[in-house]
């Protein structure tokens, strides 16, 4: 499935029609909005952080971008073809974005070491096949760190905006805050992703 991973770019990049352009406010800031909405304490961290996020990923290449292209999303059939589900978020957006919903594999509620090696393996491996295909700046696979934070800020909006602003416990978004934070402080000290500039 990795090396045919180029060619959903390769069909979509003959696509006639105008794709939805999406930015921060699909991907951040809907989900500030809702928290903003019900007055969560944690509204302002989450803002502050996706603020910087943006900054780190607002310049990267743009492209098709399925955006919801998790394996989940990717059938293949008894005689090898390879169907892509689920177009409706569909958009020009960040290529990179796909691939890190592609090689997630972490546990969206909790956070785990083991998660975070284990996608970072994923990554690697498809990077492989993925490059003789397709090149990569190298701020584009530093982005996959970045993606997988704000990937919890697009989902959760989603979900919301599917559930009700009322669909998660009350201490859900602190829960996501430390997932995020965890995420974060490995990638900081294994990788040396810097995620926060010093001011």
């Amino acid at each position: 499935m990795f090396q045919n991973f180029p060619l959903t770019f390769k069909v979509m990049s003959a696509y006639s029609k105008t794709l939805t352009s999406r930015g921060k406010q699909f991907f951040i800031d809907r989900y500030i909005d809702m928290l903003r909405s019900k007055n969560d304490h944690t509204v302002d961290e989450y803002k502050r952080l996706g603020d910087k996020l943006w900054k780190k990923v607002e310049n990267l290449p743009r492209g098709f971008c399925h955006c919801d292209l998790y394996p989940g999303n990717i059938l293949k059939s008894i005689d090898d073809k390879l169907y892509v589900l689920d177009f409706d978020t569909a958009c020009n957006g960040f290529p990179m974005y796909d691939i890190t919903l592609f090689c997630n594999k972490t546990d969206y509620f909790e956070y785990s070491d083991e998660g975070f090696d284990e996608s970072k393996l994923r990554l690697q491996h498809f990077l492989r096949g993925y490059t003789k295909h397709r090149k990569l700046t190298d701020e584009e696979i530093k982005a996959y760190y970045y993606f997988h934070v704000i990937y919890h800020y697009q989902l959760q909006a989603t979900i919301v905006e599917i559930y009700g602003i009322d669909c998660n416990e009350d201490d859900f978004e602190d829960k996501q805050l430390d997932w995020i934070m965890r995420w974060i402080k490995r990638a900081e000290m294994e990788d040396g992703v810097l995620f926060f500039e010093v001011e």
